[in-house]
């Protein structure tokens, strides 16, 4: 499919190219360039054009990579503290024996009050 597309664009440049061989003259501010085909003019700007995207597309990339890096350290930060909560030793029974006793005593003090 690739190479169907590229052969008809190649077509269309080529048919593009012959019937736009009429010379012009570029003038850029102080620059200028004189007897230069016209299909040659627009295929350089179309070509300045690409690689100008590809290259905001390079950079694109690289932000993404850099966000994608971040993210993935924060993700195995977060998992590892999420294995530690797991690991986390539960409440032993000396511990709610401890609770239930004061919490008796703090009923008798109470009902002591009234």
């Amino acid at each position: 499919m690739k190479i169907i597309l590229f052969v008809v664009m190649l077509v269309i440049g080529i048919i593009f190219a012959g019937q736009n061989d009429m010379n012009v003259t570029v003038r850029y501010y102080q620059f200028i360039l004189e007897d230069v085909t016209l299909y040659s003019v627009i295929l350089s700007s179309v070509l300045i054009g690409f690689v100008t995207g590809v290259i905001y597309s390079y950079i694109d990339g690289l932000k993404i990579k850099r966000a994608i890096k971040k993210e993935r350290k924060m993700r195995r930060e977060l998992e590892q503290e999420l294995e530690n909560l797991r690991t986390l030793p539960l409440a032993s029974d000396t511990d709610i024996q401890d609770e239930e006793e004061l919490l008796q005593e703090t009923e008798d003090i109470i009902s002591e009050i009234d």
